[in-house]
């Protein structure tokens, strides 16, 4: 399962399976990191660059505060 984070994308293994009380298929390591259906980034990439875009007017300023 990939995960993109802000250390760079990771490639995780994990258990699948069958949820009987839900009667759905699914990876039980995401529900616990909070992750949504196809989501790919980790919450707290997800947070990093939204703080950037709103903290910043230009694409230099935001690669200056993403490098922090």
């Amino acid at each position: 399962m990939p995960v993109r984070t802000v250390v760079g994308q990771i490639e995780t293994r994990t258990w699948y399976g069958l949820n009987p009380a839900e009667g759905s298929w699914g990876y039980p390591v995401r529900e616990q990191w909070g992750f949504q259906p196809h989501q790919e980034m980790n919450p707290g990439l997800e947070d990093k660059l939204a703080f950037t875009v709103t903290a910043t007017t230009s694409y230099r300023e935001a690669a200056e505060v993403a490098q922090k």
